[in-house]
């Protein structure tokens, strides 16, 4: 069978796929619809008895078939009703053929054009992509009406269905991300030579009237080196004893999920010295940071965040004697590549409070920590900080990864205003 005659034959066959298909109807029929349109003019070529075709027509009968076949597999996929039930109850954009009916929108143009040339037949004239893309939202839309009018049990049964997939699917990017996670170089927490931090230069991340965050190298290790403005240390001698006390303290932390400190730099070249505080790099930032710029991360990459967040906090938790973080927010977390979290905020606070009393750098007012404390603190403040109300903090992240969402957004937005309104 020529090239003309297999694109009519496969088109036919996704024609009565479209007509035998349960669920999306709205769409299936659009996508029949379209098919049906192209294959009239190739119908009317083939009645003429022509077997040689020129390139043009032959490479865009090609292209033609490619996505038929496409079509066809994806209607077969489709067809399976738990694989429907699964994306029909996803969160995501419910366009069933929507790479498809990209690509049929760009044959149907090439089509137009070389038949038309070739004056052996006509396609109707081609709709506006734009158009396409509205009628097949439209569309997407009616088909899930369609589908919330279905029996209770059928959209349970559609619900557990894709919650089990979610699961294996986490599982198995869980397993790829910890085979994927870079090692770092074991090296033990000291104090860094400044030209050990030197043969590469350093690129500012950001900086405040506190201190300076750069992205430099250390040996082999990506860090991001804190410079700290205007140090009220008394003596280097003193920061020094300081961090060695605090480097016994640091190592009981050791985790993939707590953020790696290599140690403190001190420049005495400079007057005054200048100190720094080295740690492992994380490219992604803050956990709050990556919610605000990525809103359509998947139920999987959500949950991969959710349970670096949980290891991290675990292990701080589990430590000899117990510990306890004090202040866990989504900008307690940072994330590398690939969604892994590291907990923040243990790096050498003490050493810190030893150069600066200005430690604390201003944060942006997008989240209040008010919406992380407990109820029993709110209520009383001297109610006393344990492990339960370091939990509540927790369980607010995990809804913040959730949902993506501010916490408490729209009620701290109506304090601020009343305040707002008694000043």
């Amino acid at each position: 069978m020529d090239i003309l005659g297999r694109v009519i034959s496969l088109g036919e066959l996704v024609y009565r796929q479209c007509e035998d298909m349960k669920y999306c109807k709205r769409q299936c029929q659009r996508l029949k619809d379209r098919v049906h349109h192209l294959l009239q003019p190739l119908q009317r070529l083939q009645a003429q008895g022509k077997s040689n075709l020129p390139d043009e027509i032959t490479e865009a009968l090609n292209n033609f078939q490619a996505v038929l076949e496409e079509a066809k597999k994806k209607i077969c996929k489709f067809s399976n009703k738990s694989n429907m039930l699964r994306f029909l109850t996803s969160s995501f954009d419910r366009t069933l053929f929507k790479d498809i009916n990209e690509k049929l929108n760009d044959v149907w143009a090439e089509l137009s054009l070389v038949l038309q040339v070739d004056q052996w037949a006509c396609v109707s004239s081609i709709s506006e992509k734009a158009s396409w893309q509205q009628e097949d939202q439209q569309d997407a839309e009616e088909d899930w009406r369609v589908f919330q009018s279905l029996s209770g049990t059928e959209i349970i049964e559609a619900s557990l269905e894709k919650l089990k997939v979610d699961i294996e699917e986490t599982m198995r990017q869980w397993a790829k991300l910890q085979k994927s996670i870079k090692k770092i170089p074991e090296y033990p927490i000291k104090e860094i030579k400044k030209e050990e931090l030197s043969h590469t230069d350093w690129i500012l991340l950001r900086k405040n009237e506190f201190g300076s965050l750069y992205k430099g190298k250390y040996h082999q290790a990506l860090v991001a080196i804190k410079v700290f403005h205007n140090p009220q240390a008394r003596s280097s001698a003193l920061v020094r004893e300081t961090f060695a006390k605090e480097i016994s303290t640091m190592q009981k932390f050791d985790s993939p999920n707590i953020l790696r400190i290599f140690g403190i730099c001190i420049d005495e070249t400079v007057t005054p010295p200048q100190y720094s505080i080295v740690t492992e790099y994380c490219e992604l930032g803050t956990l709050r940071e990556l919610l605000d710029k990525k809103k359509d991360l998947t139920f999987v990459q959500r949950i991969i965040l959710i349970l670096g967040a949980a290891k991290g906090l675990y292990r701080m938790h589990n430590s000899e004697p117990l510990a306890l973080h004090e202040n866990i927010s989504s900008t307690s977390f940072l994330v590398t590549e690939g969604y892994h979290v590291k907990l923040t905020g243990l790096k050498l606070s003490k050493t810190q409070t030893s150069i600066s009393q200005y430690t604390k750098r201003k944060k942006a007012k997008r989240v209040t920590s008010t919406a992380y404390v407990s109820p029993q603190r709110l209520e009383n403040v001297y109610n006393e900080y344990d492990v339960k109300a370091e939990i509540y903090s927790f369980g607010i992240v995990l809804w913040e990864i959730a949902t993506g969402k501010i916490p408490f957004e729209e009620v701290l937005e109506r304090l601020s205003n009343f305040y707002k309104d008694l000043d």
